[in-house]
């Protein structure tokens, strides 16, 4: 059953990215490209939690706190696609890495 309240022009999916969610998956894919590609090899032979990767994705705003805040103002909902995405790319492991030790805090900004 459709909810009658919703307005009938947001009843669509809306597939383009907004400005600010382009600047966002940017910043994100040259993070994947520039540290996390290069780091990739030497962590998997190596078996270590890469916290220097982490530690740059802090500085870089794509970890902790300020991102988890920053997610939720996306009325679309596509920030934590677009960055699952593009850190995916850059290395699998090492975006589970980062992302696992922020479950902390998503838990505190809610």
């Amino acid at each position: 059953m459709i909810d009658q309240s919703v307005d009938p022009e947001r009843r669509h999916v809306e597939f383009r990215l907004t400005d600010e969610q382009i600047a966002f998956r940017d910043a994100c894919h040259a993070f994947a490209r520039d540290v996390m590609r290069p780091a990739a090899a030497y962590y998997d032979r190596a078996q270590e939690v890469p916290y220097d990767v982490v530690l740059e994705a802090r500085r870089r705003g794509l970890h902790g706190l300020d991102l988890i805040q920053r997610m939720a103002t996306d009325d679309g909902g596509q920030f934590g696609v677009i960055y699952a995405e593009e850190l995916h790319w850059g290395c699998a492991g090492i975006a589970l890495a980062i992302s696992a030790s922020s479950l902390a805090a998503a838990g505190i900004a809610s």
